[in-house]
């Protein structure tokens, strides 16, 4: 068994360890999965994108909408590539497991689902407000959250809620290959240090003047119509000493290996792999998604570890470039 793979395998076996131990998931209703794409039609058609209360229609991709809120559902990829979790976020946004979206009789999620880059619902979860109540004596605590297993072939998964009380409510969307590989590249580091034998600690607020750090700048590009400018993110890694000019090396013996991006909702907008054979230098540019407004860059160094960078507000970044 190759080195990778064994990492692996402790990864998925304390993950199930640690998650059989310390929650308490909501069951909710045994629902034939033949059933799933008439429930979701029926749940759909009611909606009105205009109103409010438990007929009403919210987005994450909405314009208005700034921050992750209440009742935003999200997707979380774990170390083991098979098995995705999703919950509904609580009060102010929190993904934290101990304060999620409510579950009891008088407020709580009647469904959540999840769609694929085609729009076919590949996974689907239901409660009763009687079962929602029974979640919350079982568990002693607030909490609707649930999990399903990753489909060969599956590109894009979008996740929804809906509340009793407050409608559907549409996550973001997210690039599944891009999040499994930094589902296990988190994984590694921080619970499973000792298998890297890391130097430092992996999410620790470094000073900008220090090697591994990314620094992310930006650039408006002119698009097609000229009407409209695109903003791109140019994420470099620094070298010794947090040089900008002598960038970290890249070579067989010490290299960058992957350097990726965050947003708002701390899905995985960029990500790029990259080699000494292909690259001089460890820079990776990509365009900043609509809607964006906070990004963070991340950097994984094969001999170092995990290393992050500051958290950038997109509005003022937009603000301060110029077109090239």
């Amino acid at each position: 068994m190759t080195s990778r793979k064994m990492q692996v395998l402790v990864l998925a076996l304390y993950t199930s360890a640690f998650c059989l131990l310390s929650l308490n998931i909501a069951q909710g209703l045994e629902t034939d999965e033949s059933e799933w794409e008439e429930i979701v039609s029926r749940l759909e058609e009611k909606v009105d994108t205009s109103g409010e209360g438990p007929n009403s229609l919210h987005s994450v991709n909405d314009s208005s909408v700034r921050f992750p809120s209440k009742h935003d559902p999200f997707l979380k990829f774990t170390t083991d590539r098979v098995v995705i979790d999703i919950g509904v976020r609580g009060a102010d946004g929190s993904s934290s497991l101990d304060s999620l979206h409510p579950m009891n009789e008088n407020h709580f999620i009647e469904v959540i689902y999840v769609k694929d880059q085609n729009g076919k619902v590949v996974h689907l979860q239901r409660w009763t407000a009687e079962e929602a109540e029974l979640s919350y004596v079982r568990a002693h605590s607030k909490i609707v959250y649930t999990r399903f297993k990753y489909r060969d072939g599956t590109t894009h998964l979008t996740p929804y809620s809906y509340c009793n009380l407050h409608g559907l409510w549409i996550g973001p969307t997210y690039d599944v290959n891009w999040e499994k590989e930094v589902a296990y590249i988190e994984g590694v580091t921080k619970k499973n240090a000792y298998v890297q034998k890391l130097r430092f600690n992996p999410f620790k607020d470094h000073k900008e003047n220090v090697m591994h750090v990314p620094s992310t700048t930006f650039e408006k590009q002119r698009g097609e119509e000229m009407t409209e400018s695109k903003l791109l993110g140019i994420t470099t890694v620094r070298g010794l000493s947090g040089s900008l000019q002598m960038l970290h090396p890249m070579n067989e013996n010490h290299s960058i290996e992957v350097v990726y991006a965050k947003d708002q909702h701390n899905r995985t907008i960029s990500l790029e792999g990259m080699k000494p054979e292909t690259h001089r230098n460890p820079v990776s540019k990509y365009e900043i998604p609509e809607g964006t407004q906070t990004i963070q860059a991340y950097t994984y160094c094969r001999n170092h570890g995990l290393w992050q960078g500051k958290v950038h507000l997109i509005e003022e970044e937009r603000e301060k470039c110029a077109v090239v």
